[in-house]
């Protein structure tokens, strides 16, 4: 059965379109980019020091997802919704039945459709990393919505963090 906010999302992007195309008239995408008060923001660890550069993994090259930050960015669609986003870097095969990469940019949703994907930005910082959704969870806690696959989770925070509030976005295709 679908939420009653992925029906509105579902109604105002085929409104939109339908307005779009009906008129001739182009729309230009709303930037969805941090607060102002957000962009300087930075976590220390608890001795004071900047983010450890050890909690950092780097993504290998030609995974699906791609970190955001480019000029041909896709838009978000739809509404924004905020939570709480873990990571996971265990396991041999996601609920799609891929391989499951630890290091991959990717994430586990408990009802989004798989292969849906997703721009999750850390509330705390402002950085973003796109996500492709191929997996399920987050599974124990009603607070969490997104389960980050490692590597995507250390583009925007450092893994010490554990648990952090982000907001996240569906991409248009």
């Amino acid at each position: 059965m679908y939420s009653l906010a992925r029906l509105a999302g579902a109604f105002l992007l085929l409104s939109s379109l339908l307005v779009a195309c009906s008129d001739g008239v182009e729309t230009e995408p709303i930037d969805e980019g941090a607060d102002a008060e957000d962009a300087g923001a930075r976590r220390a660890s608890p001795d004071g020091a900047a983010d450890a550069a050890d909690d950092e993994v780097d993504a290998p090259a030609g995974d699906a997802g791609v970190e955001a930050g480019g000029d041909d960015e896709p838009p978000i669609v739809g509404e924004l919704q905020t939570c709480q986003a873990s990571y996971y870097q265990s396991g041999s095969k996601t609920a799609n039945g891929e391989s499951f990469d630890p290091n991959g940019m990717t994430a586990a949703h408990r009802t989004l459709a798989f292969n849906t994907r997703l721009r999750v930005t850390n509330k705390a910082n402002g950085k973003s990393v796109d996500v492709r959704i191929n997996d399920r969870g987050p599974f124990g806690s009603s607070r969490r919505c997104l389960d980050l696959a490692r590597g995507a989770f250390a583009a925007i925070a450092p893994l010490s963090a554990g648990v952090i509030t982000v907001e996240y976005g569906t991409l248009a295709n």
